[in-house]
């Protein structure tokens, strides 16, 4: 389904950087999937060759980190975290701007009734903390940037930038 509705973006051969969202994973009765979603994400975006997350340069001054944000993959400790630190710890002097990419807003106003499946927990109980901690020790300008939640959202919290897309 995704060639066939992006077959305009292909045409134009439009670079496509994707984040791993919760629709990666689910089949049609919402069950969750994770083998047969990961071997369709790979299948789909093969330069990714197994990875879940990335970070990409754009020019000196921008720097972007693509995360996976399903299934606690951003709980302090794991091997995701542990690779953000190590990006925050070597960026370049150049870098003005850090944009994190990821599928679930780890902060927002959720609105009652989709608490449940729209919740930061789903992402990470700590992930806005432990961004807005690090923004204080990084000279880049730290900017979150979300969809899943369908509604738009734009805010500053302790430095940090979020940016909920909606979409």
């Amino acid at each position: 389904m995704f060639q066939r509705e992006t077959t305009i973006w292909q045409d134009a051969r439009l670079r496509i950087y994707p984040a791993l969202g919760n629709h990666e994973f689910y089949n049609r009765d919402f069950l969750p999937n994770r083998e047969r979603g990961l071997a369709n994400w790979w299948k789909v975006f093969p330069f990714l060759a197994g990875r879940r997350w990335y970070s990409l340069q754009f020019g000196r001054q921008i720097y972007a980190l693509f995360l996976d944000s399903n299934f606690g993959a951003l709980k302090k400790g794991g091997a995701q975290r542990l690779w953000i630190d190590r990006q925050l710890a070597g960026l370049p002097d150049s870098v003005n701007y850090v944009f994190f990419v990821l599928h679930h807003a780890p902060i927002g106003d959720y609105m009652e009734g989709h608490a449940h499946a729209h919740a930061p927990e789903m992402t990470a109980d700590d992930f806005d903390a432990y961004l807005e901690r690090k923004q204080q020790h990084v000279r880049a300008r730290f900017i979150v940037t979300s969809g899943h939640v369908h509604t738009y959202g734009r805010f500053e919290r302790n430095g940090v930038t979020y940016l909920i897309t909606g979409g």
